[in-house]
């Protein structure tokens, strides 16, 4: 199909098979635009938790934050840098 046809010059044949390509590639996008949006969201979980662990490791690195770290424990980054405070008036 050549690229200066216009909408008249096109039989009915190439039309259909245009718009037939057209649809496919419209619902390409589609699918493809949902992958993206599921694969950002799983990107965000990923990177919350890597930073999750790493203050956790940069904390249980840190003497005085390792009591307040039981298994499985899930400290808020304020209650980590709050007992950190406590701990370093201490010593």
């Amino acid at each position: 199909m050549s690229s200066n046809w216009t909408e008249k010059e096109m039989n009915d044949y190439n039309r259909g098979k245009r718009d037939i390509m057209l649809e496919m590639a419209n619902e390409d996008l589609v699918d493809v635009a949902s992958r993206i949006a599921v694969l950002e969201e799983d990107l965000d979980a990923a990177r919350k938790l890597k930073w999750d662990l790493v203050r956790k490791i940069s904390l249980l690195e840190s003497d005085a934050a390792f009591e307040c770290l039981e298994s499985g424990e899930k400290l808020s980054l304020h209650d980590k840098i709050e007992h950190i405070k406590k701990n370093a008036f201490l010593s």
